[in-house]
């Protein structure tokens, strides 16, 4: 994968999932009941957690330093659901796009050998970091894309 093909699977992703979301009123954001028992602004505070996380991370690596924070997922899940579960839809939609473009400057403008060599951080073990960002965007919409579909319904 280049960079181009990167924000090329990134964007049509993100343009599918806000798509199926763009069918739902406010109010059924607030009152969709996902499998997890989230609503679907708890889910997008979700994305937007992880998608600041994921930007972090590149922050702290590119600077040489140790990235800090939960190594459980479910932990860090939690978390999230606890801290933001009283948020306001509008602050929810608006902070989660705000983390995606923070997320999607990185694959955008971060060196091609700091996103797509294995060994350029010792801290992903292997991984190349545009992994990171695809867990992140299309994977994670992915994740939670038939849920959303299934929650919409016949809209």
């Amino acid at each position: 994968m280049d960079r181009s093909e990167l924000l090329a699977k990134i964007d049509d992703s993100r343009k599918s999932f806000f798509a199926l979301l763009d069918r739902l009123t406010a109010e059924q954001m607030l009152s969709t009941t996902l499998p997890n028992g989230w609503t679907i602004k708890d889910m997008l505070a979700h994305l937007a957690a992880w998608e600041n996380r994921a930007a972090y991370l590149y922050e702290m690596l590119a600077t040489g330093k140790e990235p800090q924070g939960e190594s459980d997922f479910n932990a860090f899940n939690a978390r999230v659901y606890s801290e933001c579960k009283d948020l306001g839809l509008e602050f929810v939609l608006e902070d989660e796009k705000k983390a995606f473009a923070r997320l999607r400057g990185v694959a955008a403008t971060a060196p091609e050998e700091a996103l797509f060599n294995p060994a350029h951080f010792a801290w992903t073990q292997g991984d190349a970091f545009e992994k990171i960002i695809g867990y992140n965007t299309y994977g994670h919409y992915e994740e939670h894309f038939e849920d959303v579909r299934r929650a919409v319904g016949g809209q």
